[in-house]
C-alpha cells in the first residue's frame, strides 16, 4: 500500500481503499475472514481544489475559440447560468420553459430539490432554436444529445 501511495494520487490512493475497504467488509460478513484489514487505515489528504472564475474578457475568448456548435452552446449555458455539469446533463426538454424564460433543474442540491433558473435572451434563444416542437414524445429527451458537449465529453468544462 505504501507503495502505492508514492506512484498514485491521493484521490487514486483513497478510491483504492474504498474498494478494498467494501470488498473486505462483504467477505467479513459473509464469515470468510475475521477482519477487516482496511479499517482504520490512514488515508491520505486532499489538496482542496482552487477553482478560478473565469474574467468576462476570458469568457468571451473561450466561447469565440470553440469551433463545435454544440460545444459552445454548452460552455455559454454553464458559464451564464451557473448549473452544474450533472445538472445539464440531466436536463430534460420538459425542464425549459421557453415561455417564461426559466430552466427547472429537477436533481439540484438546493434544498427545495427543484431549482428556478432564469434564462438570458441569448440562452433563450439558442435553447429555442434546438428545442424539439411537435414531436410527440421529444419533451423527455435530454436536452443534450447523448453524443454531444458533456454527455460523451464529461470533463469538458472541469479543467
Amino acid at each position: 500500500m505504501r507503495e502505492a501511495r508514492k506512484r498514485s494520487s491521493p484521490k487514486s490512493v483513497n478510491l483504492f481503499l474504498s474498494v478494498l475497504h467494501d470488498v473486505l467488509k462483504t467477505a467479513k460478513r459473509e464469515e470468510l475472514i475475521e477482519s477487516n484489514a482496511a479499517e482504520g487505515v490512514e488515508r491520505p489528504k486532499l489538496e482542496p481544489r482552487r477553482w478560478r472564475i473565469l474574467e468576462p474578457a476570458e469568457v468571451s475568448r473561450v466561447h469565440k475559440a470553440f469551433t463545435d456548435e454544440q460545444a459552445r452552446t454548452v460552455f455559454l449555458t454553464l458559464v451564464l447560468t451557473g448549473m452544474r455539469r450533472d445538472e445539464l446533463r440531466g436536463l430534460h426538454w420538459r425542464d425549459v420553459d421557453l415561455v417564461d424564460n426559466v430552466l427547472r433543474v429537477r436533481d439540484s442540491k438546493s434544498e427545495e430539490g427543484v431549482r428556478s433558473i432564469a434564462l438570458s435572451r441569448s440562452r433563450r434563444g439558442s435553447l429555442a432554436a434546438s428545442a424539439p416542437l411537435g414531436v410527440p414524445g421529444r419533451r423527455r429527451a435530454g436536452v443534450l444529445p447523448r453524443q454531444a458537449g458533456l454527455a460523451s465529453r464529461p470533463r469538458l468544462v472541469h479543467r
